[in-house]
């Protein structure tokens, strides 16, 4: 490797581990802080002589971290490799004293604290993600310890779904590994470019010296130099932030094009995409709980004889009037859809008896007949309301729909202004 390239690794490496060793500081105090909850909550219990010793080792072995972080960072001295791989020693020897914490609760059948040791160390893994995937080794070497602890513990507690839940927390080591990674490689990119570039003005610079001393003689050409330079910087400069303005329209768009693929652009209300995965939860939610939910399918009476009569403009302004009463009409965890035209869509959840649909539905026949003044207009509208109830009249998405706007036609005939059940 040349001499040139070893620089670059350096200062690399440096560049690298300079927010990795600011972060030590909050990372360490939240390790400190962790370990004398835990330590709090195991007092009294078997394991506490255990804990004391634990938690002290992960307090010593943090503050121990931070004592090589401050240092390294107020004296800035050459030997970074060896600062890195101590840092990272104490931070792996941290990862499996709290991965100690999590074996030590397989020879302990108490769940309550098995789950709350669990909870922390799970918490941690996550949090250092912040404070160690600059070097994904230091995020590594922090998780694996405990990963495999909680790994262990699950196969090998008694229960009836220690194989599930050692599976789901695979799948959540996986995304924590994935999220560390795309960060880690993420930070590279941008340093990397941001060292580039260093060098590639640092080099134009150097140029410039040996023609100004090779030509000093020659005015001319070396202003002409300096002008070159200058238009040089100047356009990296500007490539630069449109590549950022880029970057951030593109964002825009694509969040923009996420929206709108599951809400209303004129209400900003779900769509239909939105509402049918709305209702599948609803539906786990209500067989998991042993409780009935129902599906209001709403048509406003007359609507469109005056979307006819007044216009487009106040018909759409009509339709998000609409939507702001049943907002209000409404419950926060209650779900409500923009199904197309003048036809909205409520999800009711956690219903003891059909008794509760009929309540909100009277509410919002009453609170749609009021009247609606827009631009000067005085409307006067109504609604049809057709109600499903989940498991009675369907136990998937597409029929409890479907039901549901069978009944709202039905109260259609019926002379609108009215609910129906299927």
């Amino acid at each position: 490797m040349s001499e040139s390239s070893s620089r670059k690794n350096n200062r690399l490496l440096k560049e690298q581990v300079e927010p990795l060793f600011n972060a030590t500081v909050s990372g360490g105090v939240g390790n400190i802080f962790s370990a004398c909850l835990i330590l709090l909550f195991l007092s009294g219990s078997p394991q506490q002589q255990y804990a004391i010793v634990l938690s002290s080792t992960i307090i010593v072995l943090s503050l121990m971290r931070i004592i090589v972080s401050n240092y390294y960072l107020k004296n800035s001295p050459d030997n970074t490799k060896i600062f890195v791989h101590t840092h990272v020693l104490l931070t792996c020897l941290v990862g499996i004293v709290w991965g100690g914490y999590m074996y030590m609760q397989i020879h302990f059948n108490d769940e309550s604290l098995r789950s709350l040791v669990f909870l922390v160390n799970a918490g941690l893994i996550a949090a250092s993600i912040a404070t160690l995937s600059h070097l994904m080794l230091a995020y590594l070497a922090y998780m694996v310890p405990q990963a495999a602890a909680i790994f262990y513990v699950f196969l090998n507690m008694e229960s009836d779904y220690n194989l599930e839940t050692a599976a789901a927390f695979v799948l959540f080591t996986l995304v924590m590994v994935s999220t560390s990674h795309r960060f880690n490689k993420r930070y590279k990119s941008e340093l990397e470019l941001k060292l580039k570039n260093k060098y590639l003005i640092d080099d134009l610079n150097e140029e410039v010296l040996h023609r100004e001393q090779a030509q000093i003689e020659l005015e001319k050409n070396k202003r002409e130099l300096e002008i070159k330079v200058d238009e040089r910087t100047r356009d990296l400069v500007e490539i630069n932030s449109s590549l950022e303005k880029v970057i951030e329209k593109k964002e825009i768009a694509e969040e923009s094009l996420q929206y709108l693929a599951s809400h209303d652009e004129l209400t900003g209300l779900p769509n239909r995409n939105l509402l049918v995965d709305r209702v599948g939860q609803a539906i786990k939610t209500s067989s998991r709980e042993n409780q009935q939910m129902a599906i209001l399918f709403l048509d406003l009476d007359r609507f469109k004889n005056i979307n006819d009569s007044l216009g487009h403009t106040i018909g759409d302004k009509l339709l998000q009037e609409v939507s702001s009463r049943l907002y209000k009409t409404l419950r926060d965890q209650d779900t409500i859809s923009r199904n197309g035209g003048d036809e909205f869509v409520v999800v009711l959840e956690r219903l003891k008896d059909s008794n509760e649909a009929i309540n909100v539905a009277k509410k919002i026949i009453n609170t749609l007949t009021e009247t609606f003044d827009i631009q000067s207009h005085k409307i006067h509208l109504g609604a049809s309301i057709g109600i499903s109830i989940y498991p009675i009249d369907g136990d998937t998405p597409m029929v409890l729909l479907r039901n549901a706007d069978t009944a709202m036609y039905r109260a259609k005939q019926a002379g609108g202004n009215q609910l129906q059940f299927y």
